[in-house]
């Protein structure tokens, strides 16, 4: 594989409501040559690779849900030969069947990379557009569009590796704490845009909706009063009825 191949980003689509298609078969990759360029960025941890790339739909690590399917009934026959139907009433009556079931591990389909620590390889990250998902729809969403491991990956292996190498455990504590209080001041304001956003939209309905909004000295930019206000308006429109 060629080093600009793996800057290529393929997305895929996984069928969320099927979960036959959660177990679909390792793409096409050279996780060989990648894991390869892991090591050569990343170094290694007494002759072990700090970092490997693995497919998580391979991997008990990574299952999500475990669950069995009736694939028939089982009995003998009269000869003693066993006989499977596929509907419990296709089984004659005189004979005593056991179903039969096909188990199933469903893993999470993604790439994932994991790090080397404390002597096990844990979990680092999958490899998917999280940020993505969070910005459209507010929450990750395991099952959906995923990418090929790439050049972003071997940078922030990389830089993961450097920290790992030159932070405290103290230093990466302190920074946790503040991506936590910028993430909830994020938050925060969201939150704030939507409610001002309901707020605007609540009385822009009262004030167009209404002819005796002026009558009350209804004030879009007072919102401490939108309850207040509503409930005048909404006495003063029963009146008119």
């Amino acid at each position: 594989m060629k080093q600009n191949e793996l800057t290529n980003t393929a997305y895929v689509e996984f069928e969320t409501d099927d979960r036959t298609k959660w177990r679909s078969p390792r793409p096409a990759f050279d996780v060989r040559h990648f894991n390869r360029q892991l090591k050569h960025k990343t170094g290694s941890i007494n002759d072990v690779p700090r970092f490997r790339l693995r497919w998580a739909g391979e991997c008990d690590e990574y299952i999500i849900e475990e669950y069995d399917t009736i694939l028939g009934y089982s009995y003998r026959d009269d000869e003693g030969i066993e006989r499977i139907e596929l509907t419990l009433e296709a089984v004659p009556p005189d004979k005593v069947a056991a179903p039969v079931y096909e188990y199933t591990k469903v893993r999470v389909p993604r790439w994932v990379i994991e790090e080397f620590r404390d002597g096990i390889y844990q979990k680092a990250w999958f490899i998917e557009e999280v940020e993505i998902l969070q910005k459209e729809y507010g929450r990750v969403d395991l099952l959906s569009h995923y990418r090929e491991p790439s050049e972003r990956d071997l940078e922030m292996a990389r830089h993961l590796a450097f920290l790992r190498q030159h932070l405290s455990d103290a230093d990466i504590a302190a920074g946790l704490e503040m991506l936590r209080e910028r993430d909830n001041k994020e938050r925060q304001a969201v939150k704030a845009e939507i409610r001002d956003e309901m707020i605007h939209d609540a009385q822009k309905v009262l004030i167009d909706g209404s002819p005796n909004a002026a009558k009350f000295g209804f004030d879009p930019n007072l919102r401490v009063d939108i309850h207040a206000h509503s409930k005048a308006l909404i006495k003063e429109h029963n009146k008119n009825l």
